[in-house]
């Protein structure tokens, strides 16, 4: 399963990209600085000359202290760095000229700025990975939302000859309305919590794992068949019926859960597979809740319930 953010990862992206933008400003401030020494003819300030001058400065010093591994695994994170790095070790060939010569080199001063550009669109680039993945992630249960679910199970069926691309489960939480009147939304909140960690628990790397919307989540399990998703359904069903959440005062509110579950087919549309399935969870709703139902895709096939 593709990596999850909770809330706390959540919160420190957020504070990260703040710090970020305060060590931006910075940049920008120190690229002011730096200009005004050049054309005012200003003492040279020696510390800009440190080969480790990208370490020290405001930004330099945000990038070597981030504390989120999510922001320290997007793709453009090491370009930032390395480009910042460059920033620096430009500037300081410039400033060396510049002391030597009382001039600044046309071709030296281009390339600067170029790096310049280069760093400031990085910058861009990284920001942007963060609010998207942000985006897809629910903050409350650290799932995947569903905003790219069309597009992520569909490049998993697209073109897939031989096995079968994979099954997508359709999960609701059974009467889970009134476990919000009765207990209030705090409670309910944690419910969904423990049911995504069960989740977590019963699923692989390699699986799609979303909160579809309130109560309902999606599974798409890579590779598997009706009858081994069936069988990770079934499991999580009775993980999630034999362990209540334990409130404050002792007492244990049980939930169950409905299953719905339709194998994909080569070049599926995520639409028609989660119709399907959706079909299927109506059904498992019909036969009395808290049970697996299996769409039958073929005309003539029964669905096929298993379950409580």
């Amino acid at each position: 399963m593709t990596d999850h953010v909770d809330a706390g990862q959540a919160e420190r992206v957020i504070a990260e990209l703040s710090r970020m933008d305060a060590a931006s400003q910075a940049h920008l401030t120190w690229l002011e600085r730096l200009h005004k020494t050049l054309v005012c003819h200003l003492p040279l300030d020696e510390a800009e000359l440190d080969m480790e001058a990208h370490h020290h400065c405001a930004f330099g010093r945000w990038y070597q202290g981030v504390d989120s591994p999510l922001v320290v695994r997007m793709p453009s994170f090491d370009e930032v760095g390395r480009l910042h790095a460059r920033v620096h070790e430009r500037a300081r060939s410039i400033l060396e000229t510049f002391r030597d010569s009382g001039r600044v080199d046309e071709a030296l001063y281009d390339a600067f700025m170029s790096d310049v550009t280069a760093f400031n669109q990085s910058l861009r680039v990284l920001q942007a990975e963060l609010w998207q993945t942000l985006s897809r992630n629910d903050p409350l249960t650290g799932l995947k939302n569903r905003h790219g679910l069309t597009e992520e199970i569909e490049a998993r069926c697209a073109g897939t000859a031989g096995d079968p691309p994979g099954t997508l489960c359709m999960m609701d939480l059974d009467h889970f309305k009134a476990v919000n009147d009765g207990y209030g939304h705090p409670v309910g909140d944690r419910i969904l919590e423990q049911t995504a960690e069960h989740i977590r628990g019963r699923v692989r790397g390699d699986d799609l794992v979303y909160r579809y919307g309130g109560e309902e989540f999606v599974l798409f399990l890579t590779g598997c068949d009706t009858a081994a998703a069936t069988r990770v359904c079934e499991r999580l069903r009775q993980d999630i019926q034999e362990n209540p959440a334990v409130l404050e005062d002792g007492r244990e509110v049980t939930v169950t859960a409905s299953f719905g579950v339709a194998q994909a087919a080569v070049d599926d549309s995520a639409d028609m597979l989660v119709r399907r399935a959706d079909a299927a969870l109506y059904r498992a709703k019909e036969l009395g809740r808290n049970r697996v139902v299996v769409d039958a895709p073929r005309a003539g096939e029964d669905l096929v319930a298993v379950g409580a």
